[in-house]
């Protein structure tokens, strides 16, 4: 009977016993029987149900009911124990199969790697289908938690970008300040040069005015310094022409250089004509008249690089603004109303897929932004990508070719011959350049392309406080507003080019209803015409 459990059989074998010893008296009876009993018990597991449960059926058989109740209720606790167990056991790895693939459908989201999304995307399904749920929703949590995170990242990384450009600006203009007026300070081209080669580089253009504008100053004043050291020469006046003219600067500074210009040259031309009438004129006076000269050429010198300096920081700010339009394009975070945009696209459930019509979209919004050409280097492409998600744009490292009028094929387009010299001849000869039709229409293909992207986004109030969630919707159609203005501007300018005749001089940049030029308005003519050229030069 080794390892056999031998209490089955216990009750037919102590009942034959018990009738062997029924004369032997109750109390000698049950000593006998005690060990006996024991020695049959099964042993006992108090981790196991059905060690327990055999604890109670043998406590039955021998007629221990208070023990039969005791082994029972704890082999029926221990069974709901260890039911909990398992069913905790259950949810964890249901949890963790979850987990594993949610994590792995959020990595091939950054990939943004088309097969490996899918792929994630299935498995997951699979993962719901074993444990009997739909995973949909948690795979759209999921997506939805993955590109907020990220466009968390971008807008916070623009805030520091945005933060820095600003403390940029302001290092820029004070350092430009001290600059100018040590230029304004040194008296030999030395001293210039050690200015211009101690610029940093944040400053260096406007270094490079200030350098011209004295280098030519001290040129004229040896020049004049000359002249007037012949014997009775006569000292010279200052040019009131010299004074920037429209709102370039504040009327109240234009009209009291005039005043103090015309006040002096009134007190040369008297000390002029003394000298002419063969009268005596004190050195004192003529060196009064000298220094009082310097002085007035000193402020209208300060005003004068100014209006150069602020004409280079529109140009800047122009600049600027397309890059920033070029950024946010490209950026990383593919926002809600881009995704909501995608999937309005007609080709969009058949033909692509979200990230692919996003890309195409981001395509079209360079090219209406920079022309085709230029948008080229800034191409929105995945391999694998379809031929529509170019729209027309050459595959990054691939020659760009020209692309259609309308659908932005990759045909080669026959550039229409324009007679006369373009912009990039005429730039900075002051004369009218020959406008290509080419241009005109891609300006006009940019022009409708923000137009289109403004009715994508939806009505814009700029009253009251911007709703909550919409703050980057509402920035990009004050950015988009702002490039129509500037593309709407250019656009007029070409067309106004394009009807006068090629090679004659420039007419005066004016306010409308004045006849004086205004070189606000000239300095962003120049800015056009040099973003223009640009444009020719790609087409």
């Amino acid at each position: 009977m080794a390892g056999r459990d031998a209490s089955a059989n216990l009750g037919g074998m102590l009942s034959q016993i018990g009738g062997a010893f029924a004369g032997a008296g109750q109390s000698v009876g049950q000593g006998l029987m005690r060990p006996i009993t024991m020695a049959f018990r099964p042993q006992l597991d108090p981790n196991s149900v059905e060690s327990l449960q055999r604890q109670a059926a043998f406590q039955g058989r021998i007629g221990d009911t208070e023990q039969a109740r005791l082994f029972t209720g704890q082999a029926l606790a221990l069974e709901e124990r260890n039911r909990e167990e398992a069913e905790k056991q259950r949810k964890l790895r249901e949890g963790q199969a979850q987990a594993k693939a949610i994590n792995a459908y959020t990595n091939a989201l950054a990939s943004e790697d088309e097969a490996a999304i899918e792929a994630a995307q299935a498995e997951a399904m699979s993962v719901g289908y074993a444990q009997g749920i739909d995973m949909t929703p948690v795979l759209s949590q999921a997506e939805n938690r993955f590109y907020n995170k990220k466009n968390q990242a971008y807008q916070e990384g623009e805030r520091a970008r945005v933060n820095k450009k600003r403390a940029e600006d302001a290092a820029v203009e004070k350092a430009t300040q001290v600059m100018a007026a040590a230029f304004n300070k040194a008296r030999t081209e030395e001293q210039l040069n050690g200015l211009l080669q101690s610029a940093g580089p944040l400053v260096a253009e406007q270094a490079s005015i200030l350098y011209r504008n004295n280098v030519a100053r001290l040129e004229a004043d040896r020049a004049r310094a000359e002249r007037e050291a012949e014997a009775g020469a006569p000292i010279e006046s200052v040019d009131v022409n010299l004074i920037p003219s429209g709102d370039a600067i504040p009327s109240q500074t234009s009209e009291s250089l005039k005043k103090q210009i015309e006040e002096y040259n009134k007190k040369v031309e008297n000390a002029n004509n003394t000298v002419a009438g063969k009268r005596f004129l004190p050195q004192t006076t003529r060196n009064s008249l000298i220094n009082e000269r310097s002085a007035i050429q000193a402020r209208l010198n300060t005003i004068i690089d100014r209006v150069a300096l602020d004409k280079l920081a529109i140009e800047n700010r122009s600049k600027f603004a397309e890059q920033e339009a070029i950024a946010a394009i490209k950026n990383d975070s593919f926002n809600q109303d881009e995704r909501t945009a995608a999937k309005k696209m007609p080709f969009y459930e058949s033909d692509l897929t979200e990230l692919q019509a996003i890309r195409r979209l981001r395509n079209e919004a360079l090219i209406s932004l920079l022309g085709p050409e230029r948008a080229a280097a800034h191409v929105q492409y995945r391999e694998g990508d379809p031929k529509i998600v170019l729209a027309g744009l050459p595959k990054p490292g691939d020659k760009a070719k020209g692309p259609g009028p309308k659908d932005f094929t990759v045909e080669d387009e026959q550039p229409v011959p324009v007679q006369g010299p373009g912009f990039a001849e005429t730039r900075g000869t002051g004369t009218v350049p020959a406008v290509s039709p080419t241009l005109i229409s891609t300006l006009e293909a940019q022009l409708s392309g923000i137009k289109n992207q403004l009715e994508t986004l939806g009505p814009y109030s700029s009253v009251g406080a911007v709703p909550a969630g919409s703050e980057e919707k509402y920035a990009r159609i004050d950015q988009l507003e702002s490039l129509r203005t500037d593309v709407e501007r250019r656009l007029r300018l070409a067309n106004r080019l394009a009807e006068m005749k090629p090679g004659t001089a420039l007419p005066p940049a004016r306010q409308a209803g004045s006849f004086r030029e205004s070189p606000y308005l000239s300095a962003q003519r120049d800015a056009d015409l040099r973003v223009l050229a640009d444009m020719e030069s790609r087409l």
